[in-house]
């Protein structure tokens, strides 16, 4: 039995245009109400689920790609989860600059106080 297995046709990145229509949707108070809801029972989904084919609908009409809810809301998670790494690595860079400029600082006071002793 030969048996083939045809390979999915992967859908191009997002648009500029896609991804601001995504951040647009996703400012406005009632979007950010239904899909940020830690309530998980059947009519809360579904209404997140409804949501996010609306979003997707708006993304589709901007770019080249129909794109489903579960699309713009995977998009959505990974730019969230880039902005948290953005963030931290940010937050580590000026953690260590300021760990360095106290060293220095310290150097400069401490060599300042031999000066002054001599």
């Amino acid at each position: 039995m030969s048996c083939q297995t045809e390979k999915r046709k992967r859908k191009s990145n997002f648009t500029h245009e896609e991804i601001l229509v995504l951040e647009e949707q996703l400012s406005l108070e009632e979007n950010r109400r239904i899909l940020s809801s830690k309530f998980t029972d059947q009519i809360t989904n579904e209404s997140k689920r409804r949501k996010w084919e609306e979003i997707a609908t708006k993304c589709s009409a901007v770019g080249p790609t129909v794109r489903s809810g579960a699309d713009c809301s995977n998009k959505w998670q990974l730019m969230k989860k880039m902005q948290k790494e953005m963030l931290q690595s940010k937050k580590y860079f000026i953690k260590t600059c300021f760990k360095i400029k106290l060293q220095l600082d310290l150097v400069f006071l401490r060599s300042q106080y031999k000066y002054l002793n001599e």
